[in-house]
């Protein structure tokens, strides 16, 4: 499987080669967590972000199962803090990933470049009943952290790899009206480089699944 750092390029041209419509409907989110790990040793200690993605964004893996999806458009991006400090922007691409009772649990994943390097991240419920079908997750009021077992978040860069966990997470716009049950996949697929993509940010992060980080 391809590395991390080796998808930076990649998913910052995949993106913009989607051709998807112009926003619509924005949903945006507020996170925080603790930091568990940093091969840099930079003395982190916690972290908080947020993240920005619509719901006028088609559905890219045209899985007939409705178990996966994958998202993402034009502007959507996400920030991270650590310590209260200055926010670094991954705005090169955001992607939305969705699996629905599929290796038993749910699972909601980021995955975003930039500059800085690559986060992913990944909220898990082993009770499989926070999400519903493939879509994108909405639902009225937002989802918290309360609605998940476990979350995990990393970072890699040129210094190396930094992994914490979720502590917090809310709407903080957009987040009236449901949704989030099956979807209908575009009348045209993406080129077949485009959906190897998403299915790449669908299955990264193998170590989520081995050790998932859940809350005291």
């Amino acid at each position: 499987m391809p590395t991390i750092r080796s998808l930076r390029g990649l998913l910052a041209a995949g993106g913009c080669a989607l051709g998807l419509a112009a926003s619509a409907a924005p949903v945006s989110y507020a996170f925080s967590g603790t930091v568990l790990d940093d091969e840099a040793g930079r003395g982190y200690q916690a972290f908080a972000g947020r993240f920005s993605f619509d719901t006028a964004a088609p559905e890219l893996t045209g899985d007939p199962t409705g178990h996966t999806g994958a998202y993402t458009g034009p502007g959507w991006a996400l920030t991270l803090s650590f310590d209260g400090g200055a926010e670094l922007l991954f705005g090169d691409s955001l992607f939305v990933t969705v699996t629905d009772d599929l290796g038993g649990q749910d699972q909601w994943g980021l995955l975003a470049t930039g500059a800085p390097g690559t986060i992913s991240a990944a909220l898990f419920d082993a009770n499989m009943a926070a999400l519903s079908g493939n879509g994108l997750p909405l639902r009225d009021g937002g989802y918290t952290l309360a609605d998940f077992g476990a979350s995990q978040l990393r970072w890699d860069s040129d210094l190396g790899a930094l992994q914490g966990q979720f502590s917090a997470l809310a709407c903080t716009a957009g987040c009236q009206g449901g949704g989030g049950g099956p979807v209908t996949p575009p009348n045209e697929l993406p080129e077949p480089g485009s959906l190897l993509l998403v299915l790449i940010a669908i299955g990264l992060m193998p170590w989520k699944r081995r050790t998932p980080g859940r809350r005291p």
